[in-house]
């Protein structure tokens, strides 16, 4: 049965992720966030020093994307990244998985990249680890999940919502709660497809932390 959901907008990560997007927007976007009480926003790296400015007189979560929509970067570079945006502002870190060692199997791989981020962020930030969930098989969804946990991250995300195949489903949700069954303090947030308050209901209902959204406004 259908619980009610208290505190719909603290869910809601106000997203904005159009290349095209102004300092204007960026402004309207953190300006929704206050006004509206959601959990924070998600913004390309160039505008976190500007949100961050207008975040100073409160607390939002202020998220950006590292290695997006890809996630093909030398860890090397990962690592500077991180490192810049933290400085600038960002308190959450929405990192994209290296997509090419889940498809490969490569686990160890996968987690000696995302633990070095992972203690790279430590307390400054909070490490959402984006897997891609649409490209990858029910098993290597789970794994990936598993390994990314193991690793230390503090949240999965589903997808970038740039690259993904489909949009996110429940289905998906299931299989990275599986991956985490050992880790039960790993959140997860659901992103790609979700426009309506409906769909993001059923996704916080089925167990989401967090919902990725650029239609919030319209959801609420």
């Amino acid at each position: 049965m259908n619980t009610e959901i208290t505190n719909f907008n603290n869910y809601i990560d106000h997203t904005l992720l159009d290349p095209l997007a102004s300092g204007d927007d960026i402004e309207r976007l953190c300006a929704e966030a206050i006004q509206y009480g959601f959990s924070g926003v998600c913004i390309q790296p160039k505008w976190v020093p500007l949100a961050s400015f207008i975040f100073k007189q409160t607390y939002f979560n202020l998220a950006t994307v590292v290695d997006f929509p890809f996630g093909a970067s030398p860890n090397s570079i990962r690592l500077k990244q991180v490192e810049h945006y933290i400085l600038d502002g960002a308190n959450e870190i929405d990192l994209v998985a290296p997509l090419d060692l889940i498809k490969s199997h490569n686990w160890i791989a996968l987690f000696s990249d995302i633990r070095s981020l992972s203690q790279l962020c430590s307390t400054r930030a909070k490490l959402k680890v984006i897997i891609e969930v649409s490209l990858f098989s029910d098993e290597e969804i789970v794994e990936a999940a598993k390994t990314c946990a193991q690793a230390g991250c503090q949240m999965v995300k589903t997808s970038t919502g740039v690259i993904n195949k489909r949009p996110t489903e429940i289905r998906d949700i299931e299989l990275i709660q599986l991956g985490l069954i050992d880790f039960p303090d790993i959140e997860i947030k659901a992103s790609a497809g979700i426009k309506t308050r409906e769909q993001a209901e059923k996704f916080i209902q089925a167990g989401v932390h967090r919902i990725g959204t650029s239609s919030a406004l319209s959801m609420i």
